[in-house]
């Protein structure tokens, strides 16, 4: 059965422009936008440059239409113009996919003809988004989709899917119902009624994480979300000609940079979708280009796609490279994902030359990569578990608590330079996890019974496991448990937990000494659990205490007042498998600190698992991504993100800015170590054959030089 035209990798050239209507949303005097605007010119060259896909407005952020309708406001600066049927008109000729942007939430018209409709925060202030943007007259309006606005969208929507021959819709923020402890949505009078006759209660005024009355509302209010994102997902694939639905940051896009949770259902939430699209992704925030990728393939098993956040320029002003910008897009592409380029079109509607200029080098150089990828799939190996249940019940509405953790775990395994995927809780079952030999649970608290006894069963059965802190204390509903539930696997009991007051951590002499973990103490942030050993438990390193009254630094003088009784790193032997647990949060501090001694316990990890079937030997900058294909050759992405300070300035003052990225420092002599005997390596972006050595039971390649991106083919696959 051939699967959709969405299920397609693809390179999609999004066009972003905000437009206010200058009759009544711009100060006076203002002039209209889009005069210039041509989608057979765009279109033109889009086609010749590889875009397969092109997103274009039809319900911009202001809540105007870009089509003629009886339902809606139709932007008055298109003086009468159907700009949604010009782009289709100008796409389908060429082969392009006609996608319309749709915005049901940020919506100025509504906001300002219908006050009731308004998002209100639980301090009576109304919701306003990114008040910095202009716009016309300062920041994105936000509606509430649960009441009227909700019900007028999809009302429009069904109008726009049933008039329009379209491929896609881009649905774009259904998750701006989101906000802080101190400060949330939503409190217009349609949801105070419906949450009232839905459950007898009101809305609570104050953010008691682990009360009843609080828990019955964000658990009500992710589940009536969910209910507007598939009544729009169904309209789209009722009234639509072979259409789908593209959910961006539909309850789970940006979460992890989000103060405060959305969803209490992650996976239900990005399922109910067709495509899972995620924005924001540029150069400088690396690490997350790392996490982003894997960490929506955790969440869904929908395609995917990962929009680079102007492709040129980023938000604040900073121009970036065609380097950066090549990295970006690499890591979308090495993953499966579609790349999805973002830029603007000027106030009148013009493209800019040097991003089309930009895109058509990156797609004419990973094409080749792209159609390898298409029937690929990641090299199991190794897992990070992001916990679903853990964010959003464990940090009591501060997110960070855990999402550090995380974060900082997946770093260390990027230093580990294996091939390694995110999962969530719905991979926590035996056909799922026996696929992996090493596995992270960076302080999953909130873990189900069946969840644990899947984990120790696999345990049991051979595999490694790191667990941190407070892993398995808490029941997946958020209530604390007397001990952990995955102690006795662990070997260890719960006795209480240290203040945030900074600790120490050092190596007994054995196993880590021998790594590299040097008899010096390591500092630690963020507290840990105090731990008690069961029999058979080896401790490998201990917390140290310091003198009252000191500062972290003053190791120098007087690191510790004692060490013990609580250790830092234990490991136990389950079966044929090992644990290894760390009491305190390894990742948080690594991105914090970044000592190597941090790292040694994961290398410990990697040394207990059955050894990986690719390993690259590499600066921690390098990115490894492999992927196996059906006819048995496997594809070894490398990403070089080591980002080198040059002339790069802000806009427009044009003063320098430090962080700036201009340049990639190169990388010499990458080893990649196969634990199979390949018929021949060819590093295709290039074109340049590898020699292939033997080494042991193992065999090396050695690629001479890294600049931006790579992709060694082996034929005849792990």
């Amino acid at each position: 059965m051939t699967k959709p035209w969405w299920h397609q990798q693809q390179f999609r050239l999004y066009l972003d422009y905000h437009t206010p209507d200058h009759t009544d949303q711009t100060p006076p005097g203002s002039t209209p936008s889009l005069q210039h605007i041509d989608p057979q010119a765009i279109a033109e060259a889009a086609g010749l440059i590889g875009v397969e896909s092109l997103i274009f407005y039809a319900r911009d952020n202001q809540g105007n239409l870009h089509y003629p309708s009886s339902l809606g406001h139709h932007l008055s600066d298109l003086k009468g113009r159907d700009l949604v049927q010009e782009w289709i008109d100008a796409l389908r000729p060429r082969g392009i996919r006609a996608i319309a942007c749709f915005q049901p939430i940020r919506d100025r018209r509504t906001f300002e003809t219908m006050p009731a409709w308004r998002q209100i925060n639980n301090d009576g202030s109304e919701r306003i988004e990114q008040g910095f943007l202009q716009l016309g007259k300062g920041g994105h309006r936000l509606v509430c989709p649960l009441g009227g606005a909700g019900e007028t969208v999809l009302a429009q929507l069904r109008e726009l899917v049933s008039s329009y021959d379209l491929d896609g819709v881009w649905w774009d923020r259904v998750g701006d119902i989101r906000g802080t402890v101190e400060r949330y949505p939503c409190f217009c009078e349609s949801c105070q009624n419906r949450f009232y006759t839905e459950t007898g209660l009101r809305i609570p005024k104050e953010a008691v994480w682990h009360s009843p009355v609080w828990r019955t509302f964000w658990s009500w209010r992710a589940r009536v979300l969910l209910d507007f994102q598939k009544r729009a997902h169904r309209i789209v694939r009722k009234y639509g000609r072979d259409t789908c639905l593209i959910g961006n940051y539909a309850f789970y896009g940006m979460v992890l940079a989000d103060p405060m949770p959305i969803s209490v259902d992650m996976e239900a939430m990005a399922d109910a979708t067709d495509v899972a699209s995620l924005e924001c992704q540029h150069f400088r925030s690396y690490l997350l280009m790392s996490v982003n990728p894997r960490y929506m393939r955790a969440l869904t098993d929908n395609p995917c796609e990962m929009l680079a956040w102007r492709t040129g320029t980023i938000g604040d002003g900073v121009v970036r490279s065609r380097p950066a910008s090549e990295a970006t897009i690499y890591s979308f592409i090495a993953h499966g994902h579609t790349a999805n380029f973002l830029d603007n079109v000027d106030h009148e509607g013009r493209v800019d030359p040097r991003t089309l200029s930009m895109l058509e080098a990156i797609i004419k150089r990973f094409q080749k990569v792209k159609l390898l990828s298409e029937d690929s799939k990641p090299l199991r190996y190794a897992a990070v578990l992001f916990s679903p249940t853990t964010f959003t019940w464990y940090g009591g509405g501060n997110p960070d608590l855990y999402v550090k953790e995380f974060i900082g775990t997946v770093r260390h395994f990027l230093r580990l330079h294996i091939p390694f995927d995110i999962i969530s809780e719905r991979h926590l079952n035996p056909g799922q996890l026996e696929e992996f030999q090493l596995l992270a649970l960076p302080k999953a608290a909130c873990l189900s019974n069946s969840a644990c006894e899947t984990i120790e069963g696999w345990v049991e059965a051979g595999g490694v496991l790191l667990a941190s802190h407070d892993t398995s204390r808490f029941t997946e509903q958020g209530y604390p448990r007397d001990d952990f539930r995955l102690g006795e696997l662990l070997g260890i009991s719960y006795v209480g937990a240290t203040d945030d007051t900074p600790l120490w951590m050092r190596a007994r002499p054995g196993i880590l000494a021998d790594m590299g973990w040097e008899e010096y103490p390591v500092a630690l942030r963020g507290g840990a659990a105090k731990v008690s050993c069961h029999g058979g438990t080896e401790v490998l390193a201990d917390l140290g205490n310091p003198m009252p009254g000191f500062d972290i630094f003053a190791h120098y003088i007087n690191p510790v007042r004692e060490w013990g009784p609580y250790p830092a790193v234990t490991r136990r032997s389950q079966g044929i498998g090992h644990a290894i647990y760390l009491s305190g949060n390894l990742g948080a501090a690594d991105l914090q600190w970044g000592t190597a001694e941090l790292h040694t316990p994961y290398r410990l990890g990697l040394k207990l698992a059955p050894s990986p079937p690719v390993q690259i030997t590499a600066p921690a900058s390098v990115e490894l991504v492999v992927r196996e294909r059906e006819d048995g050759s496997c594809l070894v992405h490398l990403i070089n993100l080591q980002g080198e300070v040059g002339r790069t300035h802000r806009m427009p003052t044009l003063a320098p800015i430090p962080q700036g990225i201009s340049e990639i420092i190169p990388v010499h002599d990458i080893d990649i170590v196969v634990n199979w005997k390949p018929a021949s390596a060819r590093e295709i972006l290039n074109g340049q054959d590898l020699e292939i050595e033997r080494e042991g039971d193992r065999y090396k390649v050695t690629l001479p030089r890294l600049e931006v991106t790579a992709c060694v083919v082996f034929q005849s696959g792990p």
